[in-house]
């Protein structure tokens, strides 16, 4: 589990009182942790859905790799786009 950034603040400052170089520096600390994250795997959502295989889990999984694929990950085996995407 990845842990929440906004937690290892030091504290939560009172916001009548906050200094604008004190709200730069929380706000900083925040982006930090914030685009310190890694995303979960997209794919597995599908994994625990079903006990057996079941066709429309494959399907959708597929299409959420295509989808991820269209964006340019350096993973993508072919590079196509989704169905319906917008890029």
């Amino acid at each position: 589990m990845t842990p929440d950034p906004v937690r290892f603040l030091p504290y939560t400052p009172d916001v009548e009182t906050i200094q604008p170089q004190e709200a730069e520096d929380v706000a900083a600390d925040a982006r930090r942790g914030i685009t310190g994250l890694v995303g979960p795997d997209a794919e597995a959502m599908f994994d625990h859905v079903y006990r057996e295989p079941h066709p429309l889990i494959d399907e959708q999984r597929a299409w959420i790799r295509a989808y991820e694929e269209s964006y340019g990950d350096s993973s993508a085996a072919d590079g196509t786009a989704a169905k319906g995407s917008t890029r």
